[in-house]
């Protein structure tokens, strides 16, 4: 399944939706349980878009809890942080997180 400029990306998420909720019910054992509750299609606008989603996206394993701070999202393998580490730098991501901030990077409570 294919999408042009954003056309039927709800389709293509609500089949993956499906397959991989079926799937991970099945090995829990949890009939009916929703796995991407809280979904969004968003196109990207421009530049200032684009680095204000990135910087979101680095941000939440933080925000959730699952790593304190930048320097131990380094070690995180479930986020693209590190790679941007080593291809562009720590001080190109801290500038992209100073030109483009996210400010909600608290716990949730």
């Amino acid at each position: 399944m294919t999408s042009r400029k954003g056309v039927g990306i709800p389709r293509i998420i609500n089949r993956c939706n499906c397959v991989i909720a079926k799937k991970l019910n099945e090995i829990d054992g949890c009939k009916g349980r929703k796995v991407f509750y809280q979904y969004w299609d968003w196109c990207i606008r421009d530049e200032k878009d684009f680095y204000s989603h990135f910087n979101y996206i680095h941000g939440n394993p933080i925000k959730h809890g699952l790593v304190k701070d930048f320097e131990e999202l380094k070690n995180y393998k479930f986020c693209s942080y590190s790679g941007w580490v080593k291809k562009a730098g720590e001080e190109f991501l801290h500038d992209c997180l100073m030109a483009y901030p996210v400010v909600d990077y608290q716990k949730d409570n």
